[in-house]
């Protein structure tokens, strides 16, 4: 099995599927896939992340959580009013970004 395979293997096993909104359907992690898409609450994020990088021996301790957390910051004022321009979205934490890294034997980014 690839490094690859094995890193989407990782986090199909760690991240459920999710339930699309009035719809049978089902989504699946896939490779440039946004974690955040999948995980509302970084604290669960925290800890696979920490898991990957017991699994894949990469030291996860230099990835900037505030480079992706809170992924969408929105004032709540902001958000009753639907002014958009003033969201701040956050860059994706995608499934490639670890396999990257787990080739690399060590985080990439930030």
């Amino acid at each position: 099995m690839s490094i690859e395979e094995k890193v989407v293997a990782f986090f199909k096993r760690e991240i459920p599927d999710q339930k699309v909104l009035f719809s049978s359907k089902r989504i699946s992690i896939e490779i440039d896939s946004a974690l955040q898409d999948f995980e509302d609450e970084p604290y669960y994020l925290v800890e696979i992340i920490e898991r990957f990088g017991d699994e894949f021996s990469i030291d996860m301790s230099t990835l900037d959580w505030n480079a992706y957390f809170p992924y969408l910051e929105i004032g709540i004022l902001d958000w009753i009013l639907r002014k958009k321009d003033k969201w701040i979205k956050k860059p994706d934490l995608t499934v490639q970004m670890f396999i990257n890294s787990a080739e690399a034997g060590q985080w990439l980014y930030d």
